[in-house]
């Protein structure tokens, strides 16, 4: 959790910051990790920035049980 009371997930993807590589790289990750399409994934701010805010379609609940079982592998 950060300073500001937000969580944070933090990944890591081995395609190249070149072309959206990187960003389609991490939407994959996290959709096979949160178990949804990757279209339910968007990149909502932080196109080009290390730290980006992402949007996830689906039910809020769902999606909260699988976020924070991510958060304990951490």
């Amino acid at each position: 959790m950060g300073a500001d009371g937000t969580s944070h997930l933090k990944m890591r993807v081995r395609a190249v910051a070149e072309g959206g590589k990187a960003n389609m790289a991490a939407i994959a990750l996290l959709a096979d990790a949160l178990a949804v399409p990757k279209s339910a994934i968007r990149i909502a701010a932080g196109h080009t920035a290390r730290l980006k805010s992402i949007e996830i379609a689906g039910d809020p609940r769902v999606l909260e049980v699988r976020l924070a079982a991510l958060g304990e592998g951490s």
